[in-house]
């Protein structure tokens, strides 16, 4: 009896070994996914991070129509600041990431999206020497995606170029 016991266990962790290796080759060659591969552009300061096979190569938007809406956005949000200058504007097909040079994450999504990206930066006030915002508007639809505002007093925060 144990001898059969012990055969048929030899032979069930047989097959289960079989099964994790035809398991991983099948995973390892056929996920039906193509990987993307990512591509780097600047936006002044910042390092824009794009999908290079997603997205369209041009936008229904306009950048002065983007522009205006990131001055609205930052306008209402961030009342205690004024004086908003665009100093970089960039239309990105496949738009998934926006980094400083410190690699700290200013805009990062997992869909790729045909987006406006705009750096901005203010006049020191309130207090603060240094602001400078990020807004992120949807190049087809207009629609902000995401805006970062971020201030300070110390220059090794500010953005370099700024």
């Amino acid at each position: 009896m144990l001898r059969k016991l012990g055969l048929s266990g030899g032979v069930v962790a047989l097959l289960v070994l079989v099964a994790v290796v035809i398991g991983l080759q099948s995973s390892s060659t056929s996920k039906g996914i193509a990987p993307t591969s990512k591509a780097v552009s600047q936006l002044g300061p910042l390092t824009l991070v794009v999908d290079a096979q997603a997205g369209s190569p041009a936008a229904a938007v306009a950048q002065s129509t983007a522009e205006a809406t990131a001055q609205r956005v930052l306008a209402a949000d961030r009342t205690h600041f004024a004086s908003y200058r665009v100093t970089n504007a960039a239309f990105m097909a496949g738009l998934t990431g926006v980094v400083d040079a410190a690699g700290h994450p200013w805009y990062r999504t997992t869909l790729p999206e045909n987006d406006w990206a705009m750096f901005l930066v203010a006049p020191a006030q309130a207090g603060w020497k240094y602001v400078e915002a990020l807004v992120v508007v949807n190049g087809e639809s207009g629609v902000v995606e995401s805006y970062q505002v971020r201030y300070s007093n110390l220059a090794a925060d500010a953005v370099p170029g700024a």
